[in-house]
């Protein structure tokens, strides 16, 4: 679906990581899924990512819900809340804090620059 955003990473851990990131990031989800799925230490894992993507796990997942939640604010018009649960978010408040720190701007606001102003 969003091929253009995959990324070529050379070690399998970390690509299928990734894969089941962007596969369940609307799921309530933590590092400790991740570890079940690759079966590496929760230290091997971070110093594979920031090795190979210069990020933790948790901010790649955290990267990957905004950006579910900046295309469904952009192209629906579902409420906020119900774009934070969409997106893996635990609430409307989450997804707001989120925007804030990484965007510096609210959902609401993120959304109206979509929208044409009326005239």
């Amino acid at each position: 679906r969003r091929s253009s955003e995959l990324i070529a990473v050379a070690d399998p851990d970390v690509a299928q990581a990734l894969r089941f990131i962007r596969a369940n990031a609307h799921r309530p989800l933590g590092v400790q899924d991740l570890l079940g799925e690759v079966h590496i230490s929760r230290r091997m894992l971070e110093l594979k990512f920031r090795a190979a993507l210069q990020r933790t796990p948790t901010e790649e997942l955290q990267r990957v819900r905004v950006q579910n939640a900046k295309e469904l604010l952009s192209t629906t018009d579902l409420p906020v809340a119900e774009v934070a649960s969409k997106s893996g978010f635990s609430g409307s408040k989450q997804l707001a804090e989120c925007f804030r720190r990484v965007l510096r701007t609210t959902p609401r606001d993120y959304r109206r620059s979509f929208r044409p102003d009326p005239a």
